[in-house]
C-alpha cells in the first residue's frame, strides 16, 4: 500500500480562547455557542468553554489523524500545537499524553509563533523543551522548509503566508497556517493563480471538509486545487 502525506496547521490543543477567536462550534455546547454568538456581538473577546468541550476539541483533531494517516505515512504539522502549562517538565507530559494518542509514527513539525517551547533557540525566558524531549514527539523540526511528496511535488511549508517564494514560477507549491482562514480573502483577491493554501484546520473547516489534514497526494482534494492554479501571478527576479 503507497504511503501518503498529510499537511495541516493550528491545532491548538488545550487552547480555549481559540474556540471563540475561530468560532470552532463544531466543538461546543449549544449554551456555550449561544454565548460565543453574544458575546462576538457585544464586542467581548472571551467566553468560558468547560474541560469537556477543550477535550472535544482535542480528541477530534487527533480522531482526523487516526481516521486518515496509518503508522507509517507523514504528518507535517506547520505550526501552533499545544497551549500547555508554562513549565517545561508539565508541558513536555501533556504534550507525550496527547501525541501518544496518535498512531502515525512520523510526526513533523514546521515551528509556529506560539510554539517557543518546542524552539531550542527561543530565548531562555521561554524554558523550551531539551533536543531530546522535542525529538521524541517530532521526528523532525524545522522553522521552514522545502519538501517533496512521494509522488515528486515540491511545497514549501512555514508556519506564515509568502507571497512569493523559491520555485513559485515552476510549480511549486506554498503551505501554511498562522490566520486561521482570516488571510484567505486577501489570496484569492490578489493571487487567485497561486498555487498555495492555508492548510489550517481552521480553513479546512471554511472550505467545507470538516477540521481536518490535507491529503498531499495525487488524487487528492488538494492536487486538484493546485492543479486548477496557472501559478504565481506576482511577476519576480528569476
Amino acid at each position: 500500500m503507497m504511503r501518503k502525506m498529510f499537511a495541516c496547521a493550528d491545532w491548538h490543543w488545550d487552547h480555549a480562547n481559540i474556540l471563540f477567536y475561530t468560532k470552532r462550534f463544531a466543538f461546543m455546547s449549544q449554551r456555550e455557542i449561544k454565548e460565543t454568538k453574544e458575546a462576538a456581538g457585544s464586542g467581548r473577546k472571551r467566553v468560558k468553554y468547560s474541560r469537556d468541550t477543550v477535550e472535544r476539541m482535542n480528541t477530534a483533531i487527533i480522531d482526523d489523524c487516526n481516521s486518515k494517516a496509518g503508522p507509517e505515512d507523514v504528518i507535517w504539522n506547520l505550526g501552533d500545537v499545544l497551549f500547555g502549562p508554562n513549565d517545561p517538565d508539565a508541558f513536555y507530559g501533556r504534550l507525550m499524553e496527547l501525541r501518544s494518542r496518535i498512531n502515525c509514527k512520523n510526526l513533523n513539525l514546521v515551528l509556529g509563533n506560539h510554539d517557543k517551547k518546542l524552539d531550542v533557540r527561543s530565548p531562555r525566558k521561554y524554558r523550551s523543551l531539551s533536543e531530546d524531549q522535542i525529538h521524541n514527539v517530532f521526528n523532525e523540526v524545522h522553522s521552514k522548509v522545502m519538501i517533496q511528496t512521494f509522488q515528486g511535488q515540491y511545497i514549501l511549508c512555514d508556519h506564515t503566508m509568502h507571497c512569493i517564494w523559491e520555485g513559485n514560477h515552476k510549480g511549486i507549491w506554498h503551505l501554511y497556517g498562522h490566520s486561521h482562514t482570516n488571510a484567505e480573502g486577501i489570496r484569492e483577491e490578489w493571487l487567485p493563480n497561486a498555487k498555495m493554501l492555508d492548510v489550517g484546520i481552521d480553513n479546512a473547516a471554511r472550505l467545507g471538509l470538516g477540521y481536518t489534514m490535507f491529503d498531499v497526494s495525487n488524487g487528492s482534494w488538494l492536487k486538484g486545487f493546485m492543479d486548477n492554479k496557472k501559478g504565481q501571478a506576482i511577476d519576480c527576479v528569476r
